[in-house]
């Protein structure tokens, strides 16, 4: 059986050259040591707007898994994030000069024999094993859906960062949610766009897996911001035990 604790999980944020902060990142761990949850981001509207949208999703998010004590993991994880959506409409219902306010959000649920991988907009999540990359997101872009292209692709538009969706705004939110085997030894990494646009995958392997992964994520930050990275840069990761 695997055994979560402290030691599996990180997290390290820099606003970098921005004048704020807007993302936010965390993780939880089951009081059974037996599921371990990856959480991260991005926030957007302003300078108060996209610290307290991502604050707020982020803390939405922790809220309602406390309360996971097994079941329907995806069922959970998708009432999760539709939970910090509405949480978001609600704060901004509640104060107009919030209007429009919103942030991008990746949870990764790593349970047992597989991750759940639930997130909406352009940060993203990765697996290593053995030396291999898996990236198990992709984007929410306008240009994706609008060009029926590649978020690859759609990122060498003008208009490619433009998002398709994200938490808190207004309609209806469909967070992608997907499931993946794990293993003894794998990684586990989110990242917002201000780490994954300046360093190449094989990049983030190498540092993630170079030390101990709290030294990791704080190397990777610093790696973003040393390949001029012009965005706030946010990494949460983890290790499975063993091997």
């Amino acid at each position: 059986m695997i055994r979560y604790d402290d030691s599996c999980a990180a997290y390290a944020t820099d606003k970098g050259q921005r004048a704020n902060n807007q993302d936010s990142a965390g993780f939880l761990i089951s009081p059974a040591a037996d599921w371990c949850l990856l959480l991260l981001a991005d926030g957007m509207g302003g300078e108060a707007g996209g610290e307290i949208a991502s604050r707020l999703a982020l803390e939405s998010m922790l809220q309602c898994a406390r309360g996971f004590t097994g079941g329907d993991a995806e069922a959970c994880l998708r009432e999760w994030v539709q939970r910090a959506h509405a949480d978001l409409q609600k704060a901004v219902a509640a104060n107009t000069s919030l209007t429009g306010m919103g942030c991008t959000l990746v949870a990764v649920l790593l349970m047992q024999q597989e991750a759940i991988t639930a997130h909406v907009g352009d940060s993203r999540a990765y697996q290593f094993r053995d030396g291999c990359v898996r990236r198990l997101t992709e984007d929410h872009l306008y240009i994706t859906e609008l060009m029926h292209i590649d978020d690859r692709e759609a990122r060498r538009h003008p208009s490619g960062h433009v998002l398709s969706q994200a938490v808190g705004m207004e309609g209806e939110l469909k967070p992608a949610v997907s499931h993946f085997d794990l293993q003894n030894g794998d990684y586990f990494m989110i990242c917002c766009d201000g780490v994954h646009e300046v360093l190449t995958e094989p990049e983030m392997a190498g540092i993630l897996q170079k030390e101990p992964l709290v030294n990791a994520v704080q190397s990777m930050v610093n790696a973003a911001l040393e390949a001029s990275s012009t965005d706030n840069c946010t990494v949460t990761a983890a290790r499975i035990p063993g091997r």
